[in-house]
């Protein structure tokens, strides 16, 4: 076995269903749980907390986790797998985990011509997998440098997209703009200010949406609140220079 092979992760289980699990439970492997549809009520040791479409959750080996039946429909996608990789949980649904989870749910649907239960369909499986987990190494990475109060703000603004300004964020914290950002100022390391920070959250996003995911333009500019695509479109080119349509073009 050479040296790449032992990054892959190793699948063990995959499988859709819509079926609690009985009891609080922990097992030797990674797990990741990706909510289809309907809510997933899920619990670990100190949280409780719900999937909907499109959130996952990558629970780490021996962590205790449940899933507890809300009786209504939901259905969700169950990976289990090994990996030499050492990773936090972490709950999200950032474009990249959700495009290779997206790929996978096809494999395993057979929307293609690969079978998930065949050799090359799990080692597709396994190579998305591996996709996934070193993506999340680098936003961990990431964001070990950066205080919970800056990782709020951009999980806000990752959520809100373009319809939150600084006013509506201040709102949030419950602060005056002047003081937001003179907090912004003292706890972000960076050389910019919280507007500049805030745009610059939003190319990021809209860079991985154009580079990762199958939406139209006009999707793009909807998913992330802008109020049309024209506005989306000047936005992205007032940022790069260029408009989002040829970056599209230029993306492989």
């Amino acid at each position: 076995m050479d040296a790449l092979s032992l990054d892959i992760p190793e699948l063990l289980y995959f499988g859709c269903g819509n079926s609690p699990s009985a009891q609080l439970h922990q097992h030797a492997f990674y797990q990741i749980e990706f909510c289809l549809s309907g809510q997933l009520f899920c619990k670990s040791r100190t949280a409780r907390f719900a999937l909907s479409p499109g959130e996952y959750w990558l629970i780490p080996p021996e962590q205790p986790h449940q899933f507890i039946d809300n009786r209504a429909p939901y259905e969700y996608l169950s990976i289990k797998f090994n990996s030499i990789l050492a990773l936090p949980e972490h709950r999200g649904s950032d474009p990249v985990s959700v495009y290779y989870l997206n790929a996978i749910l096809d494999i395993i649907r057979n929307a293609g011509t690969i079978s998930g239960f065949s050799p090359d369909g799990k080692s597709i499986i396994e190579n998305h997998l591996s996709g996934i987990l070193h993506h999340l190494a680098t936003l961990s990475s990431e964001n070990e440098s950066e205080s919970p109060f800056i990782m709020a703000i951009r999980e806000e603004v990752c959520k809100r997209g373009y319809a939150v300004n600084v006013a509506e964020l201040a709102d949030f914290f419950r602060y005056t703009r002047s003081q937001l950002q003179y907090r912004f100022s003292k706890e972000y390391s960076g050389n910019t200010n919280l507007k500049r920070f805030m745009e610059d959250i939003l190319l990021e996003l809209a860079e991985k949406h154009l580079q990762y995911s199958s939406m139209t333009l006009t999707e793009i500019a909807g998913e992330m609140n802008f109020p049309s695509i024209y506005v989306f479109s000047r936005f992205y080119k007032r940022k790069t220079g260029v408009s989002p349509l040829k970056k599209r073009r230029k993306t492989p």
